[in-house]
């Protein structure tokens, strides 16, 4: 019975933590995307 509630409390403890990481792993994906499309190509030009 013990194993079933420590089961219950990484299961929450595993949603918690997908809640946080979903907003950085959509904003790296839209990094990602920008960076495919050369949106980052002008910005190194600049700098070199």
């Amino acid at each position: 019975m013990f194993g079933v509630a420590l089961q219950t409390l990484d299961l929450t403890e595993h949603t918690r933590l997908m809640g946080q990481v979903a907003p950085t792993l959509k904003a790296l994906c839209a990094e990602v995307e920008r960076i495919r499309e050369g949106d980052l190509a002008q910005p190194v030009r600049d700098i070199a």
